[in-house]
């Protein structure tokens, strides 16, 4: 770059840039393309329906039973009765005879929380949370069968169908 100006110089530094950038660009598309073509399940050029982007990430839930309030026959001796509201609702009303486990929707159920759930034994687990729409309650049930606890269930309307039902 001898006998250019240090502004022809800058110049020509940030087109020998942009030309570099193309040529590993267009590498990289090629090699893309070969690559896809030689795959056996290669990916389409078109998409054939839109992507979902803004969906939450697969946990693996098990099934857990709704219960209807109408047809819960209460909490017995053996039962397990967890309140998946936030702390704050929690702390406003809840049944003595609860455990409380907040459901969070991006923090997964903790092996110390499963562990504590399994150490009750329990024949059933009885899980109620804001019965919402989503509900914590259906959620976190869902999540605790997903880690392998039998007999989980959830009361359709929450914890507010509970202490309205005077149960």
């Amino acid at each position: 770059m001898r006998g250019l100006t240090k502004k022809q110089g800058h110049k020509h530094a940030v087109i020998l840039i942009l030309r570099d950038a193309f040529i590993i660009i267009a590498v990289s598309a090629a090699a893309a393309c070969v690559v896809n073509f030689f795959r056996s399940d290669s990916l389409p050029w078109i998409a054939a329906r839109d992507y979902e982007v803004l969906v939450p990430c697969p946990e693996p839930m098990g099934e857990a039973t709704a219960v209807d309030i109408g047809d819960f026959d209460g909490i017995g001796i053996r039962d397990l009765l967890i309140d998946a509201r936030g702390r704050a609702d929690y702390d406003n009303w809840h049944r003595p005879d609860s455990i409380h486990i907040a459901f969070d929707y991006l923090e997964p159920l903790s092996d110390e929380a499963v562990g504590r759930i399994a150490l009750t034994k329990a024949q059933r687990i009885i899980v109620a949370g804001d019965g919402g729409d989503p509900d914590s309650g259906e959620q976190l049930a869902r999540e605790i069968a997903g880690k392998g606890i039998k007999n989980v269930y959830f009361i359709v309307g929450g914890m507010a169908a509970l202490k309205n039902s005077g149960q």
